[in-house]
């Protein structure tokens, strides 16, 4: 009797055990959270204990070095970018990361400093709170630099000590700090470099923008066939997608909209695809009591706007692996309403941005309180072709076009839905 008993409790054993083991099971394939697309889902902590400084290459779109010989440019070449940028970029970083006594300064103090011998002028193409890119260079006082806005920073000697400077988008706000980079550091990053054709604006006699990047030599830059990636997607590609928004491929209800739109919904949250290759997602949650969505992880109660602008480019990078597309995402800009951030993001195929007609950017994300309310990704993949796009250089098209003080050339690609994109300059 007691044999047989025994063997009853056994077996009730293992059949809990099984039974949990279902369940377990049955709940893990109806969530399907990846690693790598969940990094906003519900699961994950709201809170963090500390400030986390995130591994991000704030690569600029243009580097110009003046060296006591003369002038080197990299400008649309994606590996010369990159050497110039991984011969100084290191140095740029410590020099954020110990900018000290900021304060506003006037043009001609940032003329004088990109026209310096031993200074680096970077361009990243953008309209952003310096915040977001001491962040994102590991200064740990974000907050020391929120009063300025950047689209260009610059590296330069006076007095024996090394200076960041930087300038806005629209030219209005210079500011400088100092650093505790040793001179001879930039000195010896630079000094690998030689002169090659450019010239900046200032050092050409042209009218135009004193940052322009001038030369006679024709940018080799090749036309882009362009795929919309909506129409080609896979069952698989479709559900990491929906994943990327945290919406479980398995549950989410679907439908087809008059349009040929494609829409998901779960819950408040809805993403849409339409035919023309245009995703947009949008939560219509009003409690933030729900634990729900997409959320910024966050040190405080209150996310920054550098947690924000990096919960954002999480995000899209994320949605971007899945184009497999020619280029890089870049932060274009960040507008800030009473209720809102949004967040916006280009993309780059060999330092030349992608234009969309109507200012659309290929990425705009727009974040409340300490969520992800709405979001918008055209899903392009650009590939090179054989051909390249017929160019003049800089030189000529800046004497052709440029003829109002304070107008900038601009090399760029216009997507307008044809499947061949050329690039063209553009007056701006």
């Amino acid at each position: 009797m007691k044999t047989r008993e025994s063997l009853k409790n056994l077996l009730l054993v293992v059949l809990l055990l099984g039974m949990t083991y279902l369940a377990v099971m049955t709940w893990a394939a109806n969530n399907p959270k990846g690693d790598y697309f969940g990094l906003f889902s519900s699961e994950d902590e709201e809170l963090v204990s500390e400030l986390e400084f995130p591994d991000v290459d704030v690569s600029p779109l243009s580097v110009s070095i003046r060296t006591a010989n003369g002038r080197h440019s990299a400008i649309y070449d994606t590996a010369a970018v990159e050497f110039a940028y991984g011969q100084t970029g290191t140095i740029l970083r410590r020099a954020v990361q110990s900018a000290s006594n900021g304060k506003l300064v006037d043009e001609q103090a940032w003329l004088s400093a990109i026209g310096s011998t031993a200074s680096v002028l970077y361009d990243y193409q953008c309209d952003v709170p310096m915040s977001v890119f001491s962040f994102w260079y590991g200064n740990e006082s974000p907050d020391a630099f929120s009063e300025y806005r950047v689209r260009y920073l610059c590296l330069s000697v006076a007095e024996n000590m090394v200076y960041l400077h930087g300038k806005s988008a629209d030219g209005t706000s210079c500011f400088s700090f100092v650093t505790d980079v040793p001179q001879e550091d930039l000195s010896a990053a630079v000094s690998v470099f030689q002169p090659n054709s450019y010239q900046i604006g200032i050092e050409s006699n042209r009218t135009g923008t004193p940052e322009l990047l001038i030369s006679e030599e024709i940018p080799q830059v090749p036309e882009l066939r362009v795929v919309n990636v909506a129409q080609v997607f896979d069952a698989n590609g479709l559900d990491h997608l929906l994943q990327a928004f945290d919406l479980n491929p398995n549950t989410v209800s679907r439908h087809i909209e008059q349009d040929g739109s494609r829409m998901f919904v779960e819950d408040t949250s809805t993403v849409k695809i339409t035919s023309a290759g245009v995703v947009t997602y949008s939560d219509l949650r009003t409690d933030l009591e729900y634990n729900t969505g997409l959320k910024v992880r966050s040190a405080a109660e209150v996310a920054t706007l550098w947690e924000k602008a990096e919960a954002a480019r999480e995000l899209v990078v994320s949605i971007d692996a899945l184009t497999d597309s020619l280029g890089n995402l870049y932060l274009e800009n960040i507008v800030e309403t009473a209720d809102a951030v949004e967040i916006l993001f280009g993309r780059e195929i060999g330092g030349v941005p992608v234009d969309f007609q109507r200012d659309r950017a290929i990425a705009r994300v727009r974040i409340q309180g300490n969520r992800i309310s709405e979001v918008e990704f055209v899903l392009r993949r650009y590939s090179a072709s054989a051909t390249n796009s017929i160019l003049l250089s800089s030189k000529l098209a800046a004497a052709a076009e440029t003829s109002e003080e304070g107008k900038e050339l601009f090399l760029r690609y216009l997507d307008v839905a044809q499947e061949t994109v050329r690039a063209a300059w553009y007056l701006k």
